[in-house]
């Protein structure tokens, strides 16, 4: 049960917590706003989120006494009020920018930096999660506490509005350029002073996320739907190409590659692509995909390299969707700007839903940034800085070619391959093995076929060694929408599991307490074992996948 209250400022980023839940497997969330949560109605509940809000004394009361009766309650940044009701030590400070380091297993010993401001407490009797460092200030960031027969988890912190903050940068860079490149508005700009660039590797909005829904499993035993299609799955490479004016033969090189790895794409077409809407068609067939890749003519490029005012911008890409639309009869539901280019905070991505995307692929780093430029490869839809989610999913891309080895682009590294192949293989080993997040490359055709081909078949071998299905932006678009309609439902003693759509696979994590009723695989994850039970649904079908006393 998520508590809001939706007139509340403070409480700007509570809907966003139910994208993290979601993201993190768990389905049928309920909320209520503050008014409603009597004792009675919360003590219906196995776990209660309460996100930072203004509260009454009674709302107070209610929620103390559904934990002394043996409920489970997780709060984020209480005020003083609440936080002494619930007997945590405040000090009536706060810590600006401070550093988290979790002491709990498996993820203990990463940083993660929080980007706003955190409560000072003192622990008492209460069990420190996780410390969180800024100066000489050392503090404990997540508490855990018993009270009566019931559990509080409490953050010092907003969680949802770290996590926002670490995904889309700061709002107040917005429309700046930071980069000192060429002039290009493009995410990267948000994260100025924001993001270290030698530590942006870690996908520390993930790692979060994940054990958040670790201590919510400790606290109340849930099912959840895996990330994956299949219970032996821990990562996929997500692999996408911007056209950039490539050839027919640049595209027939890399497609043919791609076929010999059994590897799936999603092209970004530009305006006046060389790619035939017949070529198209025949290379749909192979299981590639084709998209939108808005930008000014080739023979007007050399206006590029400056900002566009919004509405120049929006009359790009209305021309830019009918003109795709026209010549290829197909919607364009994932997208790249060229060069990556954006509007303002999350302007760019509200656009872009007005004309059908419903994923956006252009939070790319570019320099001095890599790897991990949101802190996560996880898809999760975009929220605005007043709490608004957007109905367009937030897929961060993990790199480019051009940004590691180009030879002379201003934003390339510079690397050579056997560097970069050697760092990149780092990345998505740990991907696949620590962290369970996708990894998104891009590849051009015309790079491909002229100076990136060891570097992206490295990739591709990666991949194939941690047996990561190598599939297109559309795939990825159609399992993320499948996997959210998923829905896991006590019946009872019966768990069961539906979807109002087909689902060709799913894995549900079973907890503890659970008895699987179809065939079960033990995986480990995070450290622990689980039960993860894989089946396929029809269109409105439900199946019993589990019992517990």
């Amino acid at each position: 049960m998520l508590i809001i209250h939706p007139s509340d400022d403070s409480a700007t980023y509570s809907h966003y917590l139910r994208e993290i839940l979601t993201v993190e497997g768990f389905s049928n969330l309920q909320s209520c706003t503050r008014e409603q949560a009597t004792t009675a109605h919360l003590k219906t509940h196995s776990v209660v989120f309460v996100v930072r809000m203004a509260v009454s004394a009674a709302f107070r009361q209610s929620c103390l006494e559904y934990v002394t009766g043996g409920g489970n309650l997780v709060v984020f940044h209480p005020d003083d009020g609440f936080a002494r009701v619930l007997g945590i030590q405040t000090t009536r400070r706060v810590s600006v920018h401070a550093a988290l380091t979790i002491t709990t297993p498996p993820h203990s010993r990463e940083s993660v930096p929080l980007h706003i401001p955190a409560a000072i407490w003192n622990a008492g009797d209460a069990d420190i999660v996780a410390h969180m460092q800024s100066g000489a200030v050392n503090a404990p960031a997540i508490l855990k506490r018993r009270i009566g027969r019931g559990t509080v988890l409490a953050y010092a912190f907003e969680l949802a509005h770290t996590v926002a903050r670490t995904r889309h940068g700061d709002p107040a860079l917005a429309g700046m350029s930071t980069g000192g490149l060429d002039g290009v508005m493009r995410p990267s700009e948000l994260f100025a002073h924001q993001l270290d660039p030698q530590s942006s590797k870690v996908p520390v909005a993930d790692l979060l996320t994940a054990h958040f829904a670790l201590e919510v499993q400790d606290l109340a035993p849930q099912p959840r739907v895996w990330y994956y299609p299949s219970a032996g799955q821990t990562s996929t490479l997500i692999m996408t190409s911007d056209d950039d004016w490539s050839s027919p033969a640049d595209f027939r090189v890399m497609i043919d590659a791609l076929d010999q790895h059994h590897a799936h794409c999603t092209f970004f077409l530009v305006p006046q692509s060389h790619i035939t809407p017949g070529a198209l068609t025949a290379w749909r067939t192979t299981g590639h995909s084709f998209s939108l890749h808005p930008a000014h003519t080739r023979d007007a490029e050399q206006g590029l390299f400056t900002d566009l005012p919004p509405t120049e911008y929006a009359a790009l890409l209305s021309s830019a969707f009918e003109r795709h639309n026209r010549l290829y009869g197909s919607p364009a539901r994932t997208i790249r700007n060229h060069a990556v280019r954006w509007l303002g905070y999350v302007e760019g991505a509200r656009l872009l839903a007005t004309h059908g995307v419903q994923m956006d692929f252009n939070y790319l780093p570019v320099a001095p940034y890599y790897w991990a430029l949101c802190g996560s490869g996880r898809p999760m839809r975009f929220v605005d800085a007043d709490g608004e989610v957007l109905n367009i999913y937030q897929q961060p891309t993990n790199w480019t070619e051009e940004c590691l080895i180009h030879p002379d682009y201003v934003f390339s590294f510079k690397w050579n391959p056997t560097l970069a192949i050697a760092v990149t293989d780092e990345y998505i080993d740990a991907a696949a093995t620590r962290y369970y997040s996708p990894v998104t490359i891009n590849s051009h055709p015309v790079s491909f076929a002229s100076y990136s081909r060891p570097l992206i078949e490295a990739h591709w071998k990666a991949a194939e060694r941690n047996h990561m299905p190598i599939i297109s932006a559309q795939e990825w678009l159609d399992w993320t929408i499948t996997r959210e309609r998923v829905q896991l439902t006590w019946l009872g003693t019966e768990l069961q599991a539906s979807c109002d759509s087909v689902v060709p696979r799913v894995t549900i994590l079973l907890p503890a307490d659970a008895t699987p009723s179809i065939p079960a695989q033990t995986v480990t994850r995070w450290g622990k074992a689980y039960n993860a039970v894989s089946l396929s649904l029809a269109e409105g079908e439900s199946k019993v996948i589990a019992t517990r006393p």
